[in-house]
């Protein structure tokens, strides 16, 4: 019985600071959203409507490392808002699942996969590939995926950041394997874009905001444009799919 009430108190005390962070970032007219390296240039649109209705409000966007984290995060009145992958179901958090991000293969246009209409994940059998790191989700399911059924790619680079696995790729030091939203907008005309039509590990787009905390006219501006964004976006699946 100690031990529950002490959880009480302690989730009271975070609740309480997290009113507190939220209340005083409100006051400076800051809305803070967390993303990932995947999800973050979706936001362009939906924030160039943002200073059109309020041009005085202070946007910070924060590069999360884990769906747990973004949680903590929206929970302790750090982040407004969060746009994410794969986020676990938490009572602390509201989510809507906006859709399902395709999984694409890049190559250097002189690699045999190039060629190729589309292809399925036995093609990167024994291929160098560069990767990002297994601590995010999508990435290690691809990975438990390939173990089962026997598909060995060679990782030989790992990196979180897109840029730069887009130029490894251009530089012909291997192919990758990537959701299209980190594959939109190519920055080497020598990289191609491979459809895989496989099984698949989810890749689920999502917004979430506090359970506990009223969204301020800000955040709303950002949520309903992000939304018109999503449901005109290229390389979308409805999560039902």
């Amino acid at each position: 019985l100690a031990f529950q009430h002490a959880q009480r108190v302690l989730a009271a005390n975070r609740a309480l600071e997290g009113d507190v962070t939220a209340a005083l970032a409100g006051e400076r007219g800051t809305l803070r959203i967390g993303t990932s390296a995947s999800t973050s240039h979706l936001l362009a649109k939906p924030l160039a409507e943002l200073g059109r209705h309020s041009p005085g409000v202070e946007v910070s966007l924060s590069n999360v490392a884990t769906a747990e984290a973004m949680a903590q995060q929206l929970d302790r009145g750090q982040l407004d808002l969060g746009l994410y992958i794969n986020i676990e179901p938490d009572e602390r958090v509201l989510t809507t699942t906006l859709f399902e991000d395709t999984w694409m293969i890049l190559a250097h246009r002189s690699d045999p996969l190039a060629a190729e209409a589309a292809t399925t994940l036995d093609a990167l059998d024994g291929v160098k590939m560069v990767a990002w790191h297994a601590r995010w989700r999508a990435q290690a399911h691809l990975e438990q995926l390939w173990r089962r059924r026997r598909i060995r790619p060679r990782i030989i680079y790992r990196t979180d950041d897109n840029l730069m696995i887009q130029r490894l790729v251009g530089n012909r030091l291997g192919c990758a394997c990537l959701g299209a939203l980190s594959t939109e907008h190519l920055i080497d005309p020598d990289i191609r874009r491979i459809p895989i039509n496989d099984e698949l590990p989810p890749r689920t787009l999502a917004l979430c905001h506090s359970r506990g905390r009223k969204l301020t006219p800000a955040a709303t501006v950002v949520i309903d444009s992000i939304r018109a964004v999503s449901s005109r976006w290229p390389g979308r699946r409805d999560a039902a799919e």
